[in-house]
């Protein structure tokens, strides 16, 4: 069975390098990326796009890419199907994002965020089910902030809650800071 790696931290924190250098040398490495350059109207973002490629042109071309901004299991399970030794996840922030963007606000409740974490959870807890060690790399937010829309308050709570479902199955997690890493489990 395959360890669950979690790579947390602030925006710029180094967490991704962190992370890519950690799976860099293995072989076969799946890459699943969670962004997409439309915006949740349907129209392309120049600044994510150029984000995108950005990343795209840093990995090594021996590694197989997934662009999934959506359905994690699914992509979990086309990473396993491609042998891959090790999963890198990243960035679990913005697939929490995408998938908040759907429900908000029609269809946003306390049982669909429920149902959410426990989409999270369970695509997880699937991963580490196979033999590659899955790293995830994941933004924390918050830090005392109070955001005054009431989104952004639906998802500070909601990656909150996320990232302390996910460190409860995690079996390492690292916290970054100005690109140095310390183990908290």
């Amino acid at each position: 069975m395959g360890q669950l790696i979690v790579y947390i931290g602030g925006a710029r924190s180094g967490k991704s390098r962190l992370a890519q250098e950690r799976v860099g040398a293995r072989a076969p490495v799946a890459y699943i990326a969670t962004a997409t350059v439309a915006a949740h109207d349907g129209t392309v973002d120049p600044e994510m796009q150029a984000r995108i490629l950005r990343h795209q042109s840093d990995r090594p071309a021996t590694w197989t890419t997934i662009e999934e901004p959506r359905d994690l299991a699914k992509a979990f399970q086309r990473a396993a199907e491609c042998n891959a030794e090790c999963i890198l996840l990243d960035c679990l922030t913005l697939w929490l994002s995408n998938r908040v963007l759907e429900l908000y606000p029609e269809r946003w409740s306390d049982a669909a965020e429920i149902e959410l974490l426990e989409e999270l959870e369970e695509a997880f807890k699937s991963a580490k089910k196979y033999s590659a060690e899955v790293v995830v790399v994941t933004n924390e937010l918050g830090g005392g902030l109070v955001p005054t829309h009431p989104m952004g308050r639906i998802f500070r709570d909601v990656h909150g809650r996320a990232n302390q479902r996910l460190a409860s199955i995690a079996d390492e997690v690292q916290w970054v800071l100005a690109g140095l890493s310390m183990r908290m489990k």
